[in-house]
């Protein structure tokens, strides 16, 4: 590199300080669903915690606070619990199911086909179109 180049990348860097540090602390964050065993997780929870409060960032700060309540859910998820083919088996069946797509009537009448629909049926029709 070029020393006007370093200069460049220096000035770059103090710049982006901030979002420098979120996405840091973004991947560290993702590493928690990693883990197998819960303790391990809690453990890298806490060091996660103290980094994003140490931090000058509000809005991290303040995430990490509302964050923390959910800490009993996060370190049940499924690596820790479930066996990962469970959950890959899930979150397949999810995604056949967007692919194909669900699509139901938006109303149907719940009245056999042999008896004809009363008044107020034809009636509660006309006025939903």
């Amino acid at each position: 590199m070029r020393p006007e180049e370093g200069v460049e990348l220096e000035e770059l860097l103090a710049a982006n300080h901030d979002l420098f540090a979120v996405y840091v602390l973004r991947d560290a964050l993702k590493d928690l669903w990693r883990y197998r065993h819960p303790a391990h997780a809690a453990r890298a929870w806490r060091g996660w915690y103290r980094k994003a409060l140490r931090c000058r960032i509000e809005p991290l700060r303040r995430f990490a606070r509302n964050l923390r309540p959910y800490l009993p859910g996060i370190l049940a998820h499924g690596r820790c619990r479930l066996g990962t083919n469970l959950i890959e088996g899930i979150n397949n069946k999810i995604r056949v199911i967007k692919r194909i797509g669900v699509r139901l009537p938006r109303r149907r009448p719940l009245l056999p086909q042999a008896c004809p629909p009363s008044r107020s049926w034809e009636m509660n029709q006309i006025a939903d179109r």
